[in-house]
């Protein structure tokens, strides 16, 4: 209790403290008054801040602020003054108020129909009220001048309008004659919900003018059945600083040609039953933020508009987004928002579009970013003038339909537009024509530039859900549409825009285009699978410039080459008799028939001479079938002597080019590189397949290009641990070939294929052509062979025994990796049409008299991550195969190739005993003669008190008995430690 009231008292004395520290001013019983002026404003509004104010002191507070002084408390009755006159009523001061004089509200007020005067009213934080009276403004031949200041005002109109068959508009603020207004750090609140027939906000009539001025200040205008704001007077000026103005649920926001000025503000107008603004001169400026949004006819509707360094929105507008009769102007990294607007009004002076420009010259800046989408109207409606876009400028046209007028869903142009590479321009719609661009007058003209990489078509239903690549700009007029997917070859249309220059095109006239494709061929590298290694290699091979190094290691590739549906259903039928279709089985087991494309195809490089250009024709990559997959593959050979070949690029999953397989396994015994063609000098862009499609008409060959489409394949390479010498061997037809000379015994692995057996690149048909058929007979992957590898050989070697089911005494192994290969390839992995015989090289120590025993795991390749190895060795399935011993080594015949593990038994060598006992000594020392007086060696009896057992004369017998067991059992744990270990071996 002690410490609590000590507590407590600490508690009083600091409250005590604080008490006295308050500032004197805080306990003054009234202000004064701010004096008069001769002109009748306060004299405080034209007085500074005090002198004399010492600066705040770092790490301190700073000064206390100095608060312009309010008028006196008021006495009851008193709500306003004049210098010192004070009134009951603001409606009093503002009957005695003269010309230019200032009112100072002393407490909350209201006013009724009083405030057409030259006057300010200083509310000093007071609210003034309005309900239910509207209110006259203008004095013939003089302009009114009305103030509002530091208050908040609240006008509300809940009744009908008393004349509802006026023959003049009527308004809350109804102004004819001009008037100023200015509002200065003011909340302005004016409701017209009561109101249902012909009233407005603020209505100038009559041709009257002036300027609204807002700063520092927020006006809400709601609900009103006319607009919220209308002007006559096209002089006028609207002029926003530092304010906020939302205008919401009235005819229309703005309504009426005059200029507003919008600057660092935000201004939204939403909700209104017609137009969000009709025909006002806008300029946004200084970072103002703008919303013309939900409005039922147009959005933001402008005579002129600039939007500098703003951001304006013009979303789900039931007609245009953004409708400007004249010039528009973007600029100064001003962001744009016109998106979901239903563009619904068309007229002679209304034309349906998400962004309607009216005439002028207009410009978007290279700086801006201008986003215009899914609207249902043309996504930019060029009414007449021009339209500039800068390069740079972020323009996105997309998903807009020309829903009324059905012509040019992205562009709908009767002036003149230039866009620029930066635009994106596509997957707009039209029904008619024009799906992105439509010129609608022969004066009309476009400039754009070549389609974006990476645009897509956006799958729409009509085009038979296409989301190919979309490659240029194509035809897309009236009764010649757009038409890359036909039910037949003749319906075809893929008339592609040409004429660019320096990536650029204009056209002048009447023209309807659409961003789409052709029906490409698509050229890809087939896939296929290597080992590392190799002696020959592709010649072909492009180092990350581009220019041939070559390489002894990658392969010489094969192409795919794959025709659009509609085209090679169309081909097959030309040359259904010809006997170059071939009918093939499909892994889903369905037939299919392929057409031998060598003698129908090949490809040039478009150039004004038809002779100078590269040329490359087709051929079958082997003489054999060359099926794979149910494809065919080929070979792009050059026409021209002096030309290179294709060049090709090998390209790792870091990007990096490669020109070896070389590498070092890490997390996987495989690696994987992407194979692409690399053009060079040559655009392969604009490469293109030549079809021969039989006879024309008059009985010329008939010939059409179509563009090129390159696609990637992909390269695996299977680790190899040894050399290329080391462990890799050439097939022989008889193993006498494969012997040292003068041995008997082989020194190397070899393989054995009987004449008419056929090698294949891979699990292809297509023959491997002069092929250096060798044996691929590696170690397995191991710590041994590459550093921080796990013992694989050993864990073959136990699943191997496991198989086998055999009882070894002294077990010993080789495990090896084996597979067939064309070392003139690159290594290429090879299968073979029948079995071939394969010879293992006796291991040290053994020979033809040894029993030896072979496990196949077989589908155990090198496409496997390090994590899965274990596990895939312990799934493999696991065959003993037999095998043969003879003079020259160990064979099998074999039609499958991965890891083999050969087992056998080794005899044991017995163990020494490491303490033999001692050969007896033939002549042993004689016995000595007893003493005959011994004399009794007296007896110390122990310390212990433990009883004693047994007879104590053998203790030392015993003693040395459990040494001798004790070297004895040590013995037996070394002879177990070295079984275990040769058991490792």
């Amino acid at each position: 209790m002690k410490k609590a009231g000590k507590r407590i008292a600490a508690w009083l004395a600091a409250l005590a403290l604080c008490a006295g520290m308050l500032p004197a001013v805080a306990f003054a019983e009234d202000t004064p008054a701010p004096a008069s002026t001769a002109s009748g404003v306060s004299a405080s509004e034209n007085e500074g801040a005090p002198e004399n104010v010492p600066a705040a002191t770092p790490g301190e507070a700073p000064a206390p602020a100095v608060v312009q002084s309010a008028p006196a408390a008021p006495r009851a009755g008193e709500v306003a003054q004049i210098g010192d006159v004070k009134y009951a009523t603001l409606d009093e001061a503002i009957e005695a108020a003269a010309d230019g004089a200032t009112i100072d509200l002393l407490a909350d007020a209201t006013v009724t129909k009083t405030l057409n005067k030259t006057i300010t009213i200083d509310g000093h934080g007071h609210t003034l009220t309005s309900k239910d009276d509207r209110y006259g403004f203008g004095v013939k031949g003089k302009t009114i001048h009305l103030t509002l200041k530091n208050m908040t005002a609240k006008f509300d109109y809940t009744i009908e309008v008393e004349n509802p068959d006026y023959d003049s508009d009527l308004a809350l603020f109804y102004i004819n004659a001009n008037t100023d207004f200015t509002f200065e750090n003011v909340q302005l609140y004016m409701d017209g919900s009561g109101a249902s027939n012909r009233l407005h906000g603020f209505y100038y009539d009559g041709g009257s003018v002036g300027t609204f001025s807002l700063k520092d200040s927020r006006v809400e205008i709601r609900n009103f059945p006319e607009d919220a704001f209308e002007w006559s007077g096209s002089s006028a000026q609207f002029v926003m600083e530092d304010s906020t103005f939302i205008a919401d649920h009235n005819r229309s926001g703005f309504a009426g040609t005059f200029n507003a000025t919008i600057t660092h503000s935000n201004l939204d107008v939403i909700n209104s039953t017609g137009n969000g603004s009709n025909g006002t001169n806008f300029v946004i400026e200084d970072q103002s933020v703008v919303n013309f949004n939900d409005n039922v006819s147009h959005g933001l509707s402008a005579g002129t508009l600039t939007i500098d360094n703003s951001t304006v929105t013009a979303n789900g507008n039931g007609g245009n987004g953004v409708h400007t009769n004249n010039t528009l102007t973007i600029r100064n990294n001003a962001n744009v928002t016109i998106e979901g607007n239903g563009c619904t009004l068309s007229s002679q002076w209304s034309l349906p579009g998400a962004l309607h420009i009216g005439s002028g010259d207009s410009t978007i800046d290279k700086t801006s970013t201008v986003t215009i989408r899914n609207n249902d109207g043309s996504g930019i409606l060029q009414k007449a003038g021009s339209l500039t876009v800068e390069d740079g400028a972020k323009l996105t046209i997309q998903n807009n339909t020309a829903t009324k007028l059905g012509l040019g869903g992205g562009i709908n142009n009767r002036g003149t537009v230039t866009l620029p590479a930066s635009v994106e321009l596509y997957n707009n719609h039209a029904e008619t024509a024009g799906d992105d661009i439509y010129n609608e007058t022969d004066t009309a003209s476009i400039t754009f530039s070549k389609t974006g990489e990476g645009w897509k078509l956006d799958g729409d239903v009509d085009k038979l859900s296409c989301s190919d690549a979309i490659t240029g700009w194509y035809d897309d007029s009236e009764g010649t549409r757009w038409n890359a997917h036909p039910d037949a070859y003749a319906s075809l249309h893929v008339q592609e825009q040409t004429g660019f220059a320096n990536g650029l095109c204009t056209v002048t006239g009447k023209a309807a285009l659409k961003a789409a494709h052709s029906i490409a061929v698509k050229v890809q590298p087939a896939d296929i699978t290597i080992y590392m290694g190799g002696t020959e290699g592709y010649e072909g091979t492009a180092n990350g410039s581009g220019a041939l190094e070559g390489s002894n290691s990658l392969p010489q590739p094969g192409f795919y080459i794959t025709l659009p549906k509609v085209l090679d259903e169309h081909m097959k039928e030309i040359w259904k008799d010809s006997g170059d279709i071939t009918q093939v089985t499909n892994p889903d087991g369905t037939t299919a028939y392929v057409l031998d494309l060598s003698g129908y195809m090949s490809f040039k490089e478009p150039t004004d001479d038809p002779d100078a250009g590269k040329q490359w024709k087709l051929e079958l990559y082997s003489s054999g079938p060359s099926l794979a997959y149910s494809k065919y593959i080929y070979r792009l050979e050059p026409v021209l002597e002096e030309q290179d070949p294709v060049r090709l690029q090998f390209t790792d999953a870091a990007d990096n080019v490669q020109v070896s397989d070389a590498f070092t396994p890490s997390a996987a015994l495989y690696q994987e590189y992407e194979m692409t063609i690399y053009g060079g000098a040559v655009d392969v862009g604009s490469v293109v397949a030549s079809v021969y499609l039989g006879k024309d008409g008059n009985n010329g060959i008939h010939w059409e290009d179509f563009p090129v489409q390159v696609a990637p394949g992909t390269l695996t390479i299977r680790y190899v641990t040894g050399r290329q010498g080391d462990v890799v061997t050439p097939a022989v037809t008889d193993v006498a070939d494969a012997l040292p000379a003068g041995g008997e015994k082989l020194e190397d692995a070899a393989v054995v294929v009987e004449d008419g057996t056929t090698f294949y690149i891979n699990e292809s048909q297509i023959p491997a052509d002069n092929a250096a058929v060798s044996l691929l007979f590696d170690n397995v992957v191991t710590s041994n062979t590459v550093e921080g590898h796990p013992d694989y050989a050993a864990t073959l070697r136990d699943e191997a025994i496991k198989t086998l089911g055999t009882s070894f005494a002294n077990p010993q192994y080789e495990a090896k990796y084996l597979d067939l290969v064309d070392a003139n390839n690159g290594n290429v992995w090879l299968t073979a049409s029948k079995p071939v015989k394969v010879y293992w090289p006796y291991p040290d120590g053994t020979d033809e008299t040894t029993q030896f025993y072979l496990v196949h795991f077989e589908g155990l390749d090198r496409e496997m991550d390090n994590a899965d190895v274990a596990g895939e060795i312990a799934q493999a399935v696991k065959t003993p195969v037999e095998v043969t011993a003879d003079a020259h080594g160990i064979s099998f015949t074999a039609d499958g190739f991965s890891p083999f593990v050969l087992v056998w038994d080794a005899p044991v060598t017995p163990t020494p005993d490491p303490d033999p006992e001692p050969t007896p000594d033939p002549t042993p020392d004689p016995e000595p003669e007893p003493d005959p007086t011994p004399t009794p060696t007296p007896v110390t009896p122990p310390a212990s008190t433990t009883p004693q057992t047994g007879d104590a004369s053998h203790a030392a017998l015993w003693a040395g008995l459990l040494a001798l067991g004790a070297v004895g059992v040590a013995g037996t744990g070394i002879a177990m430690s070295r079984s275990k270990r040769r058991k490792a071996r």
